[in-house]
């Protein structure tokens, strides 16, 4: 019985001709695809980032004015929201990084 290899290396092409060429190339549109959909994928993303941490800030307007009433300045308050945005953004790349890793470690299992 032929091995596996025997199938995979099988083709009517020598090794002169230009048909790697011709596989590089669509793999290479292929991957630029891809790239392309990522991309679009990742702008849709951050669009909805930008577009909930709005929507917080909008919701949160009657606790800021009550800040600002209280005494609290400007800077105070631009630095409350910087701060806990760089809390969950901190968080939210922590389970980026090692979520796919988790994953893949109970797959392997």
């Amino acid at each position: 019985m032929p091995s596996v290899n025997a199938y995979v290396f099988a083709s009517s092409h020598s090794p002169g001709d230009s048909h790697p060429d011709e596989y590089r190339a669509e793999g290479s549109r292929l991957f630029w695809v891809f790239l392309g959909a990522v991309g679009c994928l990742y702008a849709i993303s951050c669009a909805n980032a930008v577009n909930l941490m709005l929507v917080r800030t909008v919701t949160r307007r009657r606790e800021l004015g009550v800040r600002l009433a209280l005494g609290g300045s400007r800077v105070q308050l631009v630095r409350l929201l910087i701060a806990e945005s760089m809390v969950l953004t901190s968080w939210l790349v922590r389970w980026d990084c090692w979520s796919p890793k988790g994953a893949m470690r109970s797959w392997a299992t």
